[in-house]
Formats: C-alpha cells, structure tokens, sequence
C-alpha cells in the first residue's frame, strides 16, 4: 500500500490540477446500470475506453453504504484479466471503493471493454430505491485517472455513472391456502392446496405439517390441478417421525404456471381406525428443518423466491355415528357464496364460497359501471368449501380505486352475486 500512494502522489504532483489533454477521443469509464432484487446480490460491471498507451488505471468510486454493501470485485474475463495479482490493489471504506491496476510487464493498449466486475448486496430495505454509482475522491489524492504509458502523467478520463435500481418486492397477495375437509375415521380423505399467483411462476414449494398422527399420508394426485402442468413433479414423504410433507412443482422453461387461482395439488390421507372425533390442523411448515413454503418467479420476474400469504386448513374427523345423529353431510348440500371477510378491506379480502359437487366455475369482480375488473378464478374445483384471496388488483396488476365492487360466482347450475366495498 505505501508504493502505491507513492504512486499516486507522484501522478498527483506531476499533473496540472486541470489535468492534461488527452490526444484524439475523449477516454471514459463507463459504470452500467443494473437490476436486483432487496436481500439478492448484483453485479456491477465497469468498462473503460483509452486511445492510448496506459501503464496503470485506477477506479474510485462512491455508493450508498446504508442500502449496498461490496462482497467482493473481479478482473476475470475484462481487458485486464492478465495482469498479476501483485499489480492489483484495492480498499473498500464505507461508501468508497478504490481499485487500482498497473501494467509493468508492458502497456495496457488501446481499446474498450470490461474493466472489472463489483459484487454488491443490496439490503432487504431497499425495494424500490435506486443508488447511483459515481465517480469520487479518496483522500489525499486518489481519484479516478488513467497512468499514460511513462507512468508519470496522468489523464483524466469522462465519467459515465450508473446505477443500481432495486426492484420492489411483490406485495404477497400471492396465496397457498388449504382447504377444510370432513372425513370419517377408517376411511380416506382428500386435501386440496389451493394457489394464487399474479407473476408466471417457475417454480413452487409446498411444506405443510399437520398436528396429529390420526392422519396418515397416503399419496398425492394432481389430476384436475394447476400443478399437473409442472414438467416435475417431487413428492418427498414423512421423514423422522415428523408429520410433514414436501411438494415441488418444477415448470419448465417457457412454460411457466401463468397468474391464477386453483388447486395445485390434493394430499390423500388415511384416517385411522376408532379413533375420537378431533380437528387435525394441516399449516405451513419448514421440511426437516430446511424448505419452506415459496414461490419462484421466473427469470423474467427477476427470479425471486418467497413465502406467499399462507392460510391454513383443516380435518375434522367425525365418526360416521356422530354423522348420522347430527344429520350433517360431509359435503356442503348446496351452492352457496358468503359475504367477503373483512368488508370493507384494503388491502386484500378473502371470499369464500361452497360447491356441493366438483364443477367448472367463474369468479369475476365488477365495478360499479359492470365493467369485469378481475376473474379471479377460472376453472375447475372440487367439491366442498373454498376461500379465495383478492388483493384489491385487477387484471392488469394495477390497484383499482376505492369504492363498491361486486363478484359474482358463476357455474353451470348456480349464479350468486355480493357486493364489497374497497377502502383506502
């Protein structure tokens, strides 16, 4: 570190305070700009352009030091990729990075192309912010320059800053939710886990426990879900003793699971033998203590992995004699649509509704002009009883305004509308 400060005073003190001229083009740094996402890592390239000789070139540059943070930075695959080790330093303060590269072996000749790569982190606080990158001073006399060929003078070159815009978070109304079954005890059951997604999605976990050993996992189907269309489909059973489940959903490339609403996958238990009427919870989990429940986006969405609004379900087992005497059914006897829960809501709201039998279904939002806003679902359901997440968006992802709205549940034999209300 002293011969290169030695360096750079003796560039510092053998160049006019305005600098030199340059001959021919103007020389540039270039910084790029870049996208991320809060929590993810990015790569920052940075490029440079001389039309002369050079013996050194050296980068300091500032950055926000509450939002990002270096990791590290690379030469690898740049214009200045051969240079050895010992002729490469570099500091990083807060806010500042300094990196400084000499030619000794030869000239660093004309051209254009990578200078260096600098890896950054950007906190989880910085959705929606953009961070200029720029050139700076390091005191006493560092700076941005380029060392001509005699390593005496200094040229100082134009600056093109970039920046590193963090994309925003989505707002989660993405949703997995489990349905609330019925069932009897010596007999099976079947679970559906229901999805929601406004962003094509690459791929999905479902990690689900439930809280008694009453419930035996049995299988999982996917006929008649969403999730039928993954390219892959994993199922990894109970492990350890532990009552928890793993269900992958793996689309293939270009062909994602598109925005929608429906089931993704239905979990088949047995139901022990003369056992107490009891209500089995069945919730999100961590699958022996490593994955949870996420969604993936796909690499146009910025690729980004989260834990989606999760609502859990349950099993009531009831024996078939507590059945009889209560005149219940297992299944709901008819078509029904309940008020939205809260109402009025903001930002999002839970509509639930009943199917005494599986059927094609539509689900559709009106404003107060009829005009249909959202369809919030399309497509086929099982039967029993269902809730469905609307986040206060219409088709084109937009917020709508406040007011009433009306949905309307549609299916061949059955026709129900209700009115809600979106306030801000």
């Amino acid at each position: 570190m002293k011969t290169f400060s030695v360096l750079l005073l003796a560039l510092a003190l053998a160049v006019p305070a305005s600098g030199i001229p340059d001959p021919g083009e103007a020389d540039t740094v270039r910084i790029d700009s870049v996208v991320t996402q809060a929590g993810e890592q990015v790569v920052l390239p940075v490029y440079f352009y001389n039309d002369e000789a050079l013996s050194a070139v050296e980068i300091v540059l500032k950055y926000d030091s509450n939002y990002l943070l270096i990791d590290s930075f690379s030469i690898d695959g740049g214009r200045l990729d051969y240079i050895a080790p010992e002729n490469i330093i570099s500091r990083v303060a807060p806010g500042l990075f300094d990196l400084w590269v000499g030619d000794y072996s030869g000239w660093i000749s004309p051209g254009n192309g990578l200078l260096c790569n600098i890896f950054f982190y950007a906190d989880t606080a910085a959705g929606g912010m953009t961070f200029p990158v720029d050139t700076a001073f390091w005191a006493p006399v560092s700076k941005t320059l380029f060392a001509d060929s005699t390593a005496m003078n200094a040229i100082y070159p134009q600056i093109v800053k970039g920046h590193i815009t963090v994309a925003v978070p989505p707002p989660s109304p993405d949703s997995i939710w489990i349905d609330n079954v019925t069932g009897v005890p010596g007999q099976s059951v079947e679970v559906p886990i229901y999805g929601y997604n406004i962003e094509n999605i690459s791929e999905i976990n479902l990690a689900i426990e439930w809280s008694s050993d009453n419930l035996i996992y049995k299988t999982v189907a996917f006929n008649d879900t969403r999730g039928d269309s993954a390219w892959q489909k994993t199922v990894s059973p109970p492990s350890g003793g532990l009552n928890q489940l793993l269900i992958t959903l793996d689309f293939q490339d270009g062909m994602p699971l598109h925005p929608g609403s429906g089931p993704l996958a239905k979990v088949i238990f047995d139901i022990a033998s003369s056992v107490p009427d009891e209500i089995v919870t069945i919730d999100s989990a961590r699958y022996i203590g490593s994955q949870s429940t996420e969604i993936c986006l796909t690499p146009d969405n910025g690729s980004l992995c989260f834990a989606p609004k999760f609502n859990a379900g349950q099993v009531e087992i009831k024996s078939s004699t507590a059945v009889l005497e209560g005149d219940e059914s297992i299944l709901p006897k008819q078509y029904s649509l309940a008020q939205n829960t809260p109402n009025p809501f903001n930002p999002s709201t839970e509509v639930s509704f009943e199917l005494p039998k599986a059927c094609d279904l539509k689900i559709e939002i009106y404003n107060i002009l009829g005009q249909n806003v959202r369809t919030l679902v399309d497509g086929r359901m099982s039967a029993g009883r269902h809730r469905v997440t609307f986040d206060g968006r219409g088709d084109d992802k937009n917020v709508l305004a406040s007011g009433v709205y009306f949905y309307r549940l549609v299916t061949e034999e059955f026709t129900q509308s209700r009115k809600m209300t979106l306030m801000k």
